[in-house]
């Protein structure tokens, strides 16, 4: 049986999916990552493609190719490492960061509170006492600046809660 798609028309949708790796790489998903799992893709889809069904090739293999690499920036989450929790920091200094008035609070609950916090939460903290600038921190993490500042107004509101 012949093939629907020719070698030459995977080839030449290749530079779609190195487009959309490069919006990809944006989240935990690597930017080679994402071109592995795209190029994969692509060949599956022109195993798979029907004319009756999608009459645009380009179309189709867009979608799959998309889909592939959400399925593999999923298959991610809950895997990200953390940089390096056990960074000793003084309680007064956190309660001082974190509460804003470091002489109505007890520097031994902020430092409890910070305890009890998820792990990456403890990390934005601790990151962010080390001096980190949210920039810096977002890269650590691979997310965004303004997610980092997300989480980190609901850390302070948890600490001052606590």
């Amino acid at each position: 049986m012949t093939p629907i798609v020719s070698a030459e028309q995977i080839v030449a949708a290749l530079p779609l999916v190195h487009g959309l790796a490069r919006r990809y790489r944006r989240g935990s998903l690597g930017y080679d990552d994402a071109v592995g799992a795209g190029s994969l893709a692509l060949v599956i889809a022109a195993s798979s493609y029907e004319p009756a069904r999608s009459p645009s090739w380009t179309g189709y293999a867009s979608r799959r190719v998309r889909g592939a690499m959400s399925d593999a920036q999923r298959s991610l989450r809950g895997t990200r490492t953390y940089p390096d929790q056990e960074v000793l920091v003084d309680p007064e200094e956190m309660a001082a960061r974190f509460s804003g008035e470091s002489e109505m609070c007890d520097g031994s609950d902020i430092y409890e509170g910070i305890r009890r916090l998820a792990p990456p939460d403890r990390t934005l903290v601790l990151l962010t006492v080390a001096g980190h600038r949210q920039v810096e921190i977002a890269r650590m993490l691979a997310v965004t600046p303004s997610r980092v500042s997300q989480r980190m107004a609901r850390v302070r509101a948890r600490l001052r809660s606590a």
